[in-house]
Formats: C-alpha cells, sequence, structure tokens
C-alpha cells in the first residue's frame, strides 16, 4: 500500500508513528506480565523481564525507522501488527540466551515459538483480504523469520546442544544480504519457490528440536547438522540460479536489498 499523495509528510509521519507506537505499547504491557510470569515460574535471572522489553523495544525503534523512511508507507496496518506480535514473542525467547538450560525452559522455548510458526502466514492471507499488500510488509515478515533462526541458532549453542557451526544457519541469511550490497546480481527477485517456504518452516522445527530436551548429543549434533546443510543446499540452488541468469536480465541500477520481497 502506497503513501496517499494529499497527505503531507507531517501527517504521514505522525499516522504511521502512532499506529506503530500504539502496538508496541500494547504489546509491551502484555509481555511484561507473560515476562514476569515466565521469570517467577522458570526461576530465570532478575534482569529476564528488563531484556525481554529492551529486545522488543530496539526492534521496535529499527521497525519505525525502515516503516517511515526507506518505505514510507502510509499506515502500519493489521497485517504488520501481526508481524509485530510475532516479533514480541521472539523478544520473550531472546531474553532466554544467557539461562541455564533447564527441561522446563526448553520445553516454555519451544511452545511459545511453535505459536510463532503458526502464526506466521497469518500476516500475509490478511494484507491479501485488506488489499494492503507491500514490499515492506513483506520485508517484515521476511527479517522477522530470519531474527527468529539466528536466535534459535544462538540458543543451540548457548544450551550446549550444538557446535559453535550451528550460528551458521542464523548468520547464512545476513551474509546473502551482505553479498547482495556487493554483487549486483544477486539483487534480483527470486522466483516463487514452494521449496524456500517449507526449508524456512522445516528449519525453525528443526532447531527447536535441537533445544528440546528429545535429543541429548550427540543426537541433537546431528539433527543441527542436517538443518544447517538443509539450509546451506537451498542458498546454493538460490545462489545458482541468480548467477546463471541472462545478464540483461540482471538488475543493473543500483537497488538496494530492501526492495527484495521472496522470503529466503
Amino acid at each position: 500500500m502506497q503513501a496517499l499523495p494529499s497527505m503531507s509528510h507531517t501527517n504521514f509521519f505522525r499516522l504511521t508513528s502512532v499506529d506503530i507506537l500504539a502496538s508496541a505499547i500494547v504489546l509491551a504491557s502484555s509481555m511484561f506480565a507473560l515476562a514476569a510470569i515466565a521469570a517467577s515460574t522458570l526461576d530465570l535471572g532478575s534482569d529476564y523481564v528488563v531484556l525481554a522489553e529492551s529486545a522488543f523495544g530496539i526492534a521496535v525503534a529499527v521497525i519505525w525507522f525502515f516503516a517511515l523512511w526507506p518505505a514510507r508507507i502510509a499506515f502500519f496496518g493489521p497485517a504488520n501488527r501481526i508481524t509485530l506480535l510475532r516479533v514480541a514473542i521472539i523478544s520473550l525467547v531472546a531474553a532466554t540466551i544467557g539461562e541455564e538450560w533447564s527441561i522446563g525452559l526448553s520445553w516454555t522455548i519451544v511452545g511459545i515459538t511453535t505459536a510463532v510458526l503458526f502464526i506466521d502466514g497469518l500476516d500475509g492471507r490478511i494484507a491479501r483480504r485488506t488489499n494492503s499488500m507491500s514490499a515492506f510488509g513483506a520485508r517484515f515478515d521476511m527479517e522477522t523469520d530470519a531474527a527468529l533462526i539466528m536466535i534459535l541458532s544462538v540458543l543451540c549453542w548457548h544450551f550446549d546442544k550444538a557446535g559453535v557451526w550451528i550460528l551458521a544457519a542464523g548468520a547464512m541469511r545476513y551474509a546473502f544480504v551482505l553479498a547482495s550490497c556487493v554483487f549486483r546480481w544477486m539483487r534480483a527477485p527470486l522466483p516463487y519457490s514452494r521449496r524456500r517456504q517449507a526449508v524456512c518452516i522445516w528449519q525453525s522445527g528443526l532447531l527447536l528440536g535441537v533445544i528440546s530436551p528429545v535429543f541429548p548429543r550427540p543426537a541433537s549434533d546431528l539433527l543441527a547438522f542436517g538443518t544447517l546443510l538443509m539450509l546451506g543446499t537451498s542458498f546454493v540452488i538460490d545462489i545458482h540460479w541468480l548467477w546463471t541468469q541472462p545478464r540483461a536480465a540482471r538488475p543493473e541500477s543500483r537497488s538496494r536489498p530492501w526492495h527484495r520481497t521472496q522470503k529466503q
């Protein structure tokens, strides 16, 4: 959804800011209660609530910046609010980095992250029904998925369920984005791929399996390695497709990776 032509810059800035910040305040209030309950029930560190709220606050600041300047969306909308809900839940998971592994904590992470996976895709359906699809919304959804995978990868390593090499699973998406800043041929939009979507879902699920008590080491190492191999293969397929495109089909402009809308 593009910004309305008649909307002044000041009104655009105010309306979008209020939309984002109001949604964030509601979610932050709910997060505070949930984080406090989790900290008490699971015997988490005294700073858990602060870390969860801080992680969400930083994420909201980044979202606010990119929504207003590179994307200039006219309004945040219900679809992006669903994605913001996922960000809030992921912030609760991210705040567990630094905690000691326990059966209760691991199952809690599996449970709330599974909820994130279930509502993934709901934002896209809402955007289509409300005719509010945008490059920003697609990118917001994609980067939320990437952040979740990065956090789960860190937790796998932090909980000693896999070696430090598992961090490559979380870093792969960001390495791809950085490479596309250097190599213009990597900025071409990728075609729709069910394989790419399936890998995204399966990877998150398998990383949760690594974190869970079901797979102790070395079984968790094998599962984590399979996850990394699956993701790496998917990236190689996409990079090969981009490289083999005719030169005339490659983007010659200095467009930023922001405009890519396919999930990787």
